[in-house]
C-alpha cells in the first residue's frame, strides 16, 4: 500500500490537544474556522522552530543524558496520535502528515524500544520500569488514514500499536472499514473502545455511560472475533471523565483504560487513568523535544511566570 493524503477533511469532533509553550490554555479548538487552522499551523510551526534550536544545539540529548543518569532506569511512555493526512482546515488539530508521522517512527526506532500494549501494561502491573527508554503508540477515533497512511509504514518496520475505536462510526466515510479492522487487527494493531459516539462521559448520567462503554466493546468484539481489553476515554483530560466512567469501564471486562492527561507512567499510575502525550504535526526536533519533556517543561514555567506576574500586579 502507498501512502495517501487525504484532500478533504470532515469537520471533527474536538479532542484535547497537548498544550505546547506557546499555546493557548484553551483546550480542543477544532480549527473549525479559518482563522483557528492558521492558529494551529503558526502553532505547529513555532514549536518546530524552537524544537529545532533544542536539538541541534544539542540541549536535548544533555536533558536525555542527565535523565538517564538521575533516574537510572529507562521511562515509560505512551503517545497519541489521531489522524495520519496533511492538516487542513477543520481537523488541522488531530492531523499529522504522512511525512511526519515516518519521521517520528524514525525517531521513536533510534531512541526507544516501542512496546505493544500488553508489554506496557505488564510494567504497569507488577509495578516495574523498563532499563530502556520505551513507548506505546496509540491512535485514537479509527480514521481510515491510519489505514492507509500509519498501517503500512508500522508494517513496515514491524512495529506494534494500538488503536481505539469509536463504535457508530466504524464504515462511515473516512472512518475505518470492518474489512481493514480485521486485516490490521492480524498484523500487530490491537483494537481497543473509545465509546460509540464520542461524548463527553463526565456530561452523561450514570446509565449512558454504561451503555457507551460496553455497546463500544460488543461492537468492536463482532467485527475482530477477539476480545476486547482496553479503553480510551473521549478527550481524555481531567473533567473530562470522572469516577463513573472509571467505574463502569472496569466493570465491563476491560484491564486498562488510556487518558489524555501529559505525563509519562510510573508505578504510581491505576492501570484505568493511563497518561499519554497528545503528539500534533511537528517536525522530527519539535517531536523530540515534545516526547523527551523539554516542551512540558517550558510550559510550566510560561505558567508559573504568568502567576507570578499576576500576583504581582493584584
Amino acid at each position: 500500500m502507498k501512502l495517501q493524503q487525504t484532500r478533504e477533511c470532515p469537520a471533527a469532533a474536538p479532542e484535547t490537544t497537548d498544550e505546547m509553550p506557546f499555546s493557548s490554555d484553551t483546550p480542543g479548538d477544532t480549527g473549525s474556522t479559518l482563522l483557528s487552522f492558521f492558529r494551529e499551523r503558526l502553532r505547529c510551526a513555532c514549536a518546530d522552530l524552537i524544537g529545532g534550536i533544542l536539538y541541534y544545539s544539542g540541549i536535548i540529548q544533555l536533558v536525555v543524558w542527565i535523565r538517564r543518569k538521575v533516574l537510572k532506569r529507562g521511562r515509560l511512555l505512551i503517545i497519541v496520535y489521531h489522524r495520519v493526512t496533511r492538516p487542513c482546515r477543520g481537523v488541522a488539530d488531530i492531523s499529522i502528515s504522512p511525512q511526519n508521522f515516518i519521521e517520528h517512527l524514525g525517531y521513536l526506532l533510534r531512541r526507544y524500544r516501542i512496546l505493544s500494549i500488553d508489554e506496557c501494561l505488564n510494567y504497569v502491573h507488577t509495578r516495574t520500569y523498563p532499563e530502556r527508554d520505551s513507548v506505546l503508540i496509540t491512535l485514537d477515533d479509527g480514521y481510515e488514514d491510519n489505514y492507509t497512511n500509519a498501517f503500512p509504514e508500522l508494517q513496515k518496520w514491524g512495529l506494534p500499536a494500538a488503536i481505539f475505536l469509536t463504535g457508530d462510526h466504524i464504515g462511515k466515510e473516512q472512518m475505518l472499514k470492518e474489512e481493514q479492522i480485521r486485516e490490521m487487527a492480524g498484523h500487530n494493531i490491537t483494537f481497543g473502545a473509545h465509546t460509540m459516539t464520542h461524548p463527553l462521559l463526565s456530561a452523561l448520567d450514570t446509565v449512558d455511560i454504561r451503555r457507551e462503554v460496553w455497546n463500544a466493546k460488543t461492537t468492536i468484539e463482532k467485527i475482530i472475533n477477539k476480545p476486547v481489553r482496553s479503553f480510551a476515554y473521549p478527550f481524555g483530560s481531567e473533567g473530562h471523565f470522572d469516577r463513573r466512567a472509571v467505574a463502569a469501564v472496569a466493570h465491563s471486562g476491560f484491564n486498562c483504560a488510556f487518558t489524555t492527561i501529559k505525563d509519562d507512567v510510573t508505578v504510581e499510575h491505576s492501570l484505568f487513568e493511563l497518561p499519554r502525550k497528545v503528539i500534533a504535526d511537528f517536525s522530527m526536533p519539535a517531536f523530540s523535544a515534545k516526547i523527551e519533556g523539554v516542551f512540558d517543561v517550558m510550559y510550566t514555567l510560561r505558567r508559573a511566570l504568568h502567576r507570578a506576574h499576576t500576583t504581582v500586579r493584584r
